[in-house]
């Protein structure tokens, strides 16, 4: 066990594109092919085929995260083994208002299930709504959304816990030149997170992460071609914790380039730059910090066939570590899936990275002052077979393995996980 050097207070970082849900600021892209603002819309408004009156819906049913861990609570101390499964029914909703505006929004109650784990049972679900202009030169959005889950908190909890998010988002762009456009936005999320089950020792309860975050950025773009675009931006974060504030608020910049690519055999979207943090009350358990962060993803077509994804990222994350307010998470991976015909395919991960704290603490069993490391290790495989063009399922198993210089700390977790999607878009699918 770990005995705490210092107050007692634990100082906590805003969370930047970590795994909770509540987290505002993302650098890390998403793990798929995204498209313009535009083109998305379009497409999403072609395959909504259903009419409620002037709304147009795309229905859906999802199993996901059907099967069996060996580590429930993803803790050192003793394995849990559980079968989970997480049902979501709803739809999403689109009303054009002329060729300019569209209102969109999302419907999907939820149901978490757990066997063993009771108190990780319940409903929750993702209510949101926005509406976007789309109009000559200016493209212009703003809206709200909910969400309850059951979730990770993050990489150094682990195990799944209640999250709750509400937020408000507006941001826009406008083109000054055909090539060159200017952006702006403003986001606020206040986080709420229950844990039920026992808490690990040395850690702090994550009820200690609610908080209220506000973010604002803004940057510049300038598309060289209709591939290739790159940018910069600035951004300014700051959170508000409910409980020991006095410790915990605190506020982040960041200087970031951005840039996408994006042809039919290769795809990259990635940021990189610099970030620095401060407590907004001089704190010694907060040590400031200027640290480069990133955040990649890329898909390549070897051939038709099969495709090569690899991504990473390297971002700041909040800690509930003994007198540790953040920790500097690492990850790099690589996937490959290969189609085995129309309508399956085979998956293959690999990720490598570390969590890096940034305080001294004292490791009792050695009585030797440490600054905790965590290796970590995931490999996986799986297959998804499209059933028809609305079915689809698939199946996951994946080891993962935290190896800590404090060994307490140590884990490993292995997990059996199907789904099952069920859509409305009976569409020909489009290969881009």
């Amino acid at each position: 066990m770990i005995r705490k050097t210092g107050t007692a207070a634990v100082v906590l970082a805003v969370l930047l594109a970590g795994s909770s849900a509540a987290q505002i600021l993302t650098e890390t892209p998403p793990q798929v092919r995204t498209l313009p603002e535009a083109e998305q819309v379009e497409r999403e408004l072609a395959t909504a085929r259903f009419r409620l009156g002037p709304v147009r819906l795309a229905p859906f049913l999802r199993l996901d995260d059907f099967g069996w861990t060996n580590n429930a609570f993803l803790s050192s101390d003793g394995e849990v083994d559980d079968v989970t499964a997480s049902l979501s029914l709803g739809a999403r909703l689109y009303l054009p208002v002329g060729r300019k505006v569209v209102f969109r929004g999302l419907v999907a109650p939820a149901y978490d299930w757990y066997d063993k784990a009771e108190s990780l049972r319940g409903w929750g679900g993702t209510y949101s709504g926005e509406v976007l202009g789309l109009l000559n030169r200016l493209t212009v959005g703003g809206g709200a959304e909910r969400t309850s889950r059951i979730s990770a908190t993050s990489s150094e909890i682990g195990r799944d816990v209640q999250n709750e998010t509400t937020r408000g988002f507006a941001r826009g762009e406008v083109k000054v030149l055909d090539r060159f456009s200017v952006y702006a936005g403003a986001e606020r999320a206040t986080t709420r997170i229950e844990d039920q089950s026992l808490a690990t020792p040395g850690l702090s309860p994550v009820s200690l992460l609610d908080r209220t975050e506000t973010a604002y950025r803004a940057g510049v773009r300038y598309a060289y071609s209709s591939a290739l675009s790159v940018g910069a931006m600035v951004e300014r974060v700051e959170a508000r914790f409910e409980r020991e504030a006095v410790f915990r608020d605190n506020d982040v910049r960041g200087t970031l380039l951005v840039v996408r690519y994006d042809r039919e055999r290769f795809y990259l979207e990635g940021t990189a730059g610099i970030r620095e943090g401060r407590p907004v009350r001089t704190s010694e358990l907060y040590p400031e910090f200027r640290a480069g962060t990133y955040g990649y993803f890329a898909s390549f077509f070897v051939t038709k066939r099969l495709e090569l994804q690899v991504l990473g990222s390297r971002r700041p994350e909040a800690a509930l570590f003994l007198d540790n307010p953040y920790y500097f998470e690492t990850r790099n991976g690589a996937r490959l899936r290969l189609a085995l015909g129309r309508r399956l395919a085979v998956r293959a991960l690999a990720d490598i990275g570390s969590n890096r704290y940034v305080n001294p603490v004292i490791e009792t069993e050695t009585e030797t002052i440490v600054v905790r490391r965590d290796a970590t290790r995931q490999w996986g495989g799986g297959f998804d077979f499209r059933v028809s063009r609305a079915v689809s399922v698939g199946l996951t198993v994946t080891k993962q393995d935290f190896d800590s210089n404090i060994g307490f700390y140590d884990r490993e977790v292995v997990r059996v996980t199907g789904g099952l999607s069920v859509t409305a878009d009976f569409g020909r699918e489009e290969r881009r």
